[in-house]
């Protein structure tokens, strides 16, 4: 059994040593993580997924949430079928059997929109609700462009009570709805003989070129399924059918029709276009700039899996291609083309959430958007270039002073810093595998040079909790460390983890993490 303080100077000694040369204290700031939105047809839920505990994957307990349901909130859920997110954290979420948009906001910071004002009606589409009179039965898709107007389309199959069309809707009058006069109008009436399955608008995305580009999926053959620009080009606000529409990409079929509900475009430009039935996901690049996607040189088979239903795709700002797949099992998965060839092979394709690794069940994933979630917490004390590391041993910036391992420590936070709920996480990275180590917190922050490293915390101090590191040199808190480190709201808390490193570059026999600061409420 390791006895990790053995090699440890006593703490007391520490606490005298940091106290008098603790500089002003700085607050604690934001780190970015990703989070994941998905509806869930079968329950008729919202889901949140968030990497908490830092392992790169979001299945671990508490991770995967229910955002909203109607079970817990006021406002019925029927089929909720699309999502849009704003840079603000609000949510979007179009439901095509309530025929409403909802608005989500989580305003407590307690994980959910459940709460009483968290969840109101943003759009009524159903008859007599709105002040333009719109009657939008079956809209299935939704995309926000950058001025935060949404756009939506209406699918009731060519020959329904509604129009087949592409319209939009908007809060003006900063009401917190988009149900008054000027707020909604027809954008685009998709073409129809009146007969069934003429028409299916079923996704659509503004393009970087500033086209808006949607995907029809009508299957009577009144107009061929693919991918259709839409340009606006005098400006009035109504797309001509016959002047400022023009296919974009047709499918051929490949070996069988297709079924295409969803698209996206990353950075580069190219366009994601999933076949459901056939399993591929075509990458689209108009190498040529005719506007035309030519499909024997301009489209790749970019993914196939041998099972695979995508039914939801966004992008984040790191060339990561998220994807909601509704298959056996259900899964959210990570796409990224890290060696550039074109495809995703293998490793390239990270299982972020399935349903049978997760104790949480989302039973039929469908539409899914990607944002950041700002997690409490910042580095404040590192051993990065230019820091007073003891022998010269500098780690990367925002690390510790370098290690046994060749590289620095690293500590960040994870979760809610709400005295109340302690769920607050420590994670370090890039230790030495298997060795002990002690989460510290210091109500005062130092920065000079002890042992291999810089001594952040300041007294006074609190061992929170002594833990070893896993062979790939990671190690987590398990403890509540508010109570342990008997934390109020309103305290600002530094901490660091100290470790033992019998093969450190200084040969002292321990180093230190940067440290991290927590401003708890």
């Amino acid at each position: 059994m390791l006895a990790p303080l053995k090699l440890f100077v006593p703490f007391a000694a520490i606490s005298a040593l940091a106290a008098p040369s603790a500089p002003a204290a700085t607050g604690g700031d934001f780190v970015r993580r990703p989070v994941v939105y998905v509806c869930d047809s079968s329950t008729d839920a919202i889901w949140r997924l968030v990497d908490f505990d830092g392992d790169g994957l979001m299945s671990s307990d508490g991770e995967a949430t229910i955002y909203y349901d109607d079970v817990a909130g006021s406002l019925l859920l029927g089929n909720p079928c699309a999502l849009a997110l704003t840079p603000g954290g609000v949510l979007y979420v179009n439901d095509s059997t309530q025929d409403q948009v909802i608005r989500l906001e989580d305003l407590n910071g307690d994980g959910d929109a459940n709460d009483p004002g968290e969840h109101t009606i943003f759009f009524d589409g159903s008859s007599g609700t709105n002040a333009a009179g719109l009657l939008l039965t079956s809209s299935f898709a939704m995309d926000l462009d950058a001025a935060g107007r949404l756009w939506l389309t209406n699918s009731d199959g060519g020959a329904g009570s509604s129009p087949d069309c592409i319209f939009w809707i908007e809060d003006l009058n900063a009401d917190g709805d988009a149900q008054d006069a000027g707020e909604s109008a027809i954008y685009y009436y998709t073409p129809t003989s009146g007969a069934l399955g003429d028409s299916a608008p079923s996704a659509l995305r503004w393009g970087q070129d500033g086209r808006l580009y949607y995907v029809e999926n009508g299957y009577s053959g009144y107009q061929p399924a693919g991918i259709y620009a839409l340009d606006d080009a005098n400006g009035d606000g109504f797309i001509d059918p016959l002047l400022e529409v023009s296919p974009f990409y047709l499918p051929p079929d490949h070996p069988s029709a297709g079924a295409y509900y969803v698209l996206a475009q990353d950075e580069q430009g190219n366009w994601l276009f999933p076949d459901l039935l056939n399993r591929i996901l075509w990458r689209l690049k108009d190498g040529n700039g005719d506007g035309v996607i030519v499909h024997e040189w301009e489209a790749d088979p970019f993914w196939s899996p041998a099972q695979s239903q995508v039914w939801g795709i966004d992008l984040d700002d790191e060339r990561g291609i998220y994807l909601a797949e509704s298959a056996n099992p259900d899964r959210i998965l990570r796409l990224e083309d890290a060696d550039w060839n074109g495809v995703i092979g293998a490793g390239e394709a990270l299982e972020l959430y399935s349903d049978v690794a997760a104790s949480a069940n989302i039973a039929a994933p469908r539409a899914i958007v990607v944002g950041d979630l700002w997690m409490p917490g910042s580095v404040v004390c590192d051993g990065g270039p230019g820091a007073a590391c003891p022998c010269a041993n500098f780690g990367q910036a925002g690390t510790g002073c370098a290690n046994s391992t060749g590289e620095g420590a690293e500590l960040a936070g994870f979760g809610e810093t709400q005295v109340a709920s302690d769920n607050y996480l420590l994670l370090v990275r890039f230790l030495p595998a298997l060795e002990a180590g002690v989460f510290l917190q210091g109500a005062g922050l130092a920065g000079f040079p002890f042992r291999d490293g810089l001594l952040c915390v300041a007294s006074p101090t609190v061992r929170l909790e002594t833990v070893a590191a896993d062979a790939g040199g990671t190690a987590r808190s398990t403890v509540a460390i508010a109570a342990a480190g008997a934390v109020q709201p309103g305290d600002l808390r530094y901490y660091q983890f100290w470790y033992r490193d019998p093969g450190g570059a200084c040969g002292t026999g321990s180093n230190f993490s940067n440290g991290w600061a927590v401003d708890w409420e």
